[in-house]
């Protein structure tokens, strides 16, 4: 006798479907922005629940967008050249206590020049946020967590570039 089979329930935290590269360009420059999330679990399963997120990396390139929107990437020659921030999906967890979701992300970042590809810089980002699995099923707490990530970015983003 078969009772069932439970299913995993994808809930996407992403506005939009998009590439996972995604370019910010002006007549000066050009930022591409990379996402590599080889090294963790994609969906994002719910540790105690059957909720798995999708689209995670997706989001995360939506708001480091949005975050590098906002970036001075200046007017001296350093920063006229073409840049590309990979952004390495280090470790991201979701788990479900109760009605409470506790989400981590952890990222390596690394920013290099074009043309050589040339380092010069690199930096960890990490963001653990918590709420409620809401209407949403907890998709508000993934992004979140990811726009805290994206924040960190922006800053040590425009740091970066000082040099």
């Amino acid at each position: 006798m078969i009772l069932g089979c439970s299913s995993t329930q994808l809930v996407s935290v992403s506005s939009q479907a998009g590439r996972l590269t995604t370019e910010i360009a002006s007549p000066e420059h050009r930022l591409s922005v990379l996402v590599d999330s080889a090294e963790v679990r994609l969906p994002l399963q719910v540790s105690g629940s059957e909720l798995a997120f999708i689209d995670v990396d997706r989001a995360l390139v939506s708001s480091i967008e949005r975050a590098f929107e906002s970036v001075n990437l200046g007017t001296s020659a350093h920063t006229r050249a073409s840049f590309v921030v990979l952004v390495e999906l280090l470790n991201a967890r979701a788990a479900k206590s109760s009605e409470r979701l506790v989400v981590e992300l952890v990222a390596r970042v690394t920013l290099r020049r074009n043309p050589g590809n040339l380092y010069v810089a690199q930096t960890h980002a990490h963001a653990r946020c918590a709420g409620t699995i809401d209407a949403t099923k907890g998709a508000s707490t993934v992004r979140s967590c990811i726009d805290s990530v994206a924040s960190q970015l922006q800053g040590w983003m425009n740091n970066a570039l000082q040099i």
